[in-house]
């Protein structure tokens, strides 16, 4: 019986692959209804809002990865850095909503935060190997706005990077 190892592999790696796509989804929609039962129970109207904020940003931050696809962010997806960010984002995020309560400097970073990690990623441009470089879901086709956008999206990377770690300096107090 002749087998083909490399295709064997491939075989496997497909279902690998459409197990990561149809089981992280689900366990993401568990871990968030958990959490928002949690966030419940503490009888905190603003911290609901603040999850629902932050669901938000998910919501819009992963149409615009995907709609933006380029080179540039085909690359920066095999190093998994959006994977990782937004993994660190919600983390971060969920343990600081449980004390969000306590300060209105820790509602303040968790805001910027927030503004701050959806422009970046709204206003990181890509381009393919033909045309202009574009951003904003794909709708702005500009070579020269794509470069201011592209220096505003690094501002905004930079100012979340900061305002995160305000946050868990202010949640550590």
């Amino acid at each position: 019986m002749d087998i083909n190892i490399s295709m064997f592999l491939w075989k496997a790696l497909g279902i690998l692959l459409f197990a990561l796509i149809l089981c992280v989804p689900i366990v993401c929609i568990v871990a968030f209804v958990r959490t928002f039962l949690k966030l419940k129970k503490l009888n905190q109207p603003i911290t609901i809002v603040y999850f629902i904020l932050m669901l938000v940003c998910v919501v819009i931050m992963i149409p615009s990865w995907i709609f933006n696809l380029g080179w540039i962010r085909v690359f920066l997806t095999m190093i998994l850095f959006p994977i990782v960010h937004l993994v660190a984002f919600v983390i971060i995020n969920i343990s600081v909503l449980k004390k969000l309560h306590l300060s209105a400097k820790l509602k303040t970073y968790t805001a910027l935060s927030y503004v701050s990690f959806v422009f970046a990623y709204l206003l990181f441009p890509d381009a393919g190997d033909v045309g202009t470089m574009y951003f904003f879901f794909g709708l702005i086709h500009n070579d020269v706005a794509a470069y201011i956008a592209m220096i505003a999206a690094l501002v905004c990377f930079v100012a979340h990077v900061v305002c995160t770690i305000l946050q868990l300096g202010e949640v550590k107090k």
